[in-house]
């Protein structure tokens, strides 16, 4: 219930500068492809959840959560290009369970590293969130790559009003790490991810 709240607060933030995004357009969305990319299988319950059931009293718009994962198959070097521009000559900070050699493949440089659980992040929040408050002013993006957690330290962040990027990548940094793949779409496709690895691991 704790997750839950937090995450329907996240969803009331209103900015334009704090951008939502939920896997709920399937089969509409651009760029779905037909056994690649597979809808969510909460698609339904979750678009009811956000419609019916949090409080939002303003016109919200839901951006993609999958454009990394089109882009990093489809666009390589639109997705190159971002993380050279915006992340990876960043001071970062990552928040996962992923090795830290698969993240700087990926990421380049990762200034400091906050472990957690590799499921069920949220439960043990209390005991990683201070880690996070304390070099949160010596970075200029964090990602977070925690699950649903991903969610509650963009919220957090926020609340906190730090002068900081949080930018969710979701599953891509599962598909160039080592770990198992983790969905059908790594399964497929994850290999294609080499193109935008930086060039010193292709």
């Amino acid at each position: 219930e704790k997750l839950a709240s937090e995450l329907r607060a996240s969803l009331t933030i209103e900015d334009p500068l704090f951008l939502k995004g939920l896997p709920v357009n399937y089969p509409k969305e651009k760029g779905m492809t037909k056994g690649l990319f597979e809808w969510f299988y909460f698609n339904d319950e979750l678009a009811e959840f956000v419609i019916q059931k949090i409080p939002i009293s303003f016109p919200v718009v839901l951006e993609s959560s999958w454009f990394p994962n089109y882009y990093s198959v489809f666009k390589p070097s639109e997705m190159s290009d971002f993380l050279n521009r915006f992340v990876r000559p960043k001071r970062k900070m990552f928040i996962g369970s992923v090795p830290l050699e698969d993240i700087q493949k990926l990421y380049g440089r990762i200034d400091y590293y906050v472990e957690v659980p590799r499921r069920n992040a949220y439960s043990t929040i209390d005991q990683w969130w201070p880690g996070v408050l304390k070099n949160i002013d010596s970075v200029d993006v964090i990602i977070p790559a925690a699950g649903m957690a991903s969610r509650v330290i963009a919220k957090r962040l926020w609340e906190l009003n730090k002068k900081v990027h949080c930018l969710d990548f979701g599953s891509v940094i599962d598909a160039v790490s080592s770990f198992a793949p983790s969905r059908k779409w790594i399964k497929l496709k994850g290999h294609v991810l080499n193109r935008i690895l930086l060039p010193e691991y292709r």
